[in-house]
């Protein structure tokens, strides 16, 4: 990001996109294969601000705003496909304490924080998914796993009709202005360090074959797949020396 020049200044990198996405301020954090986008956005940002706002903050607003209109579960995706996943019973629990069983409670772990319950369909702008999230925390810090496995859930008819416009969202988000795409740049970057992550790949974490201080060659083998395992073998993307070697990383300083 600095080498290519941020269009912000005071900015902070929203990880994965909008909807799932998470935010960090961290410019070392290792690029990863998992990583769908990045976006570099304003700290003041709303949308910023929205992702950062901590549960007791959640909490407050449901209580005072919340229309118990049930578009979060009109909209929510879990619960088209089947499933007996209603965000706006969730709601009822923590503002009203309605609804108060077994079963709204446990199918939070049902939810898939996909976002569309608050970053599309709830006019107040709350977030029922922060809300399940918490809940998720406390079951399985009670050691309750999920007690809603149906193999019979029937498809909503209503499905096909609330699909989600990307283009409408990303405006709403107010995000339109910072969905560019950088220039591409085929040269070599100038780096003076690589962290070579070790479970990039489906199966098991690789193994190092390299040590610490050990000097190695750009295209040398550094990781291997452990024995009767699915994984896959590593190398060094520069020349160097292998400075440091945490679990699933390997860091190689330039020479």
């Amino acid at each position: 990001i600095p080498q290519l020049g941020a269009l912000v200044d005071d900015y902070v990198i929203l990880v994965n996109g909008p909807m799932m996405g998470r935010i960090t301020e961290d410019l070392s954090e290792v690029t990863t294969k998992t990583m769908g986008g990045i976006f570099i956005l304003p700290k003041r940002h709303s949308h910023v601000r929205r992702m950062r706002r901590p549960i007791a903050t959640e909490i407050k607003l449901s209580k005072s705003v919340c229309e118990v209109c049930r578009y979060c579960t009109d909209f929510c995706p879990r619960f088209l496909q089947g499933h007996s996943l209603e965000p706006h019973k969730i709601m009822r629990v923590i503002n009203y304490d309605r609804d108060l069983d077994t079963k709204t409670i446990t199918s939070a772990a049902l939810c898939c924080e996909c976002g569309a319950c608050d970053l599309w369909a709830c006019p107040m702008s709350l977030s029922p998914r922060v809300i399940f999230r918490e809940f998720k925390k406390k079951l399985k810090e009670a050691g309750i796993k999920n007690l809603h496995r149906e193999t019979d859930v029937k498809i909503d008819p209503q499905r096909k009709f609330r699909g989600i416009p990307t283009d409408r969202l990303t405006a709403r988000l107010g995000l339109t202005e910072y969905d560019i795409r950088p220039p591409f740049k085929d040269t070599p970057w100038d780096v003076t360090h690589v962290k070579i992550l070790l479970n990039q790949h489906v199966g098991a974490p690789s193994i190092p074959v390299v040590s610490t201080n050990d000097r190695v060659t750009k295209n040398q083998k550094i990781a291997k797949i452990p024995d009767e395992q699915l994984g896959a073998i590593y190398h060094a993307s520069i020349n160097g020396v292998v400075t440091k070697i945490e679990p699933n990383i390997i860091t190689i300083e330039k020479q």
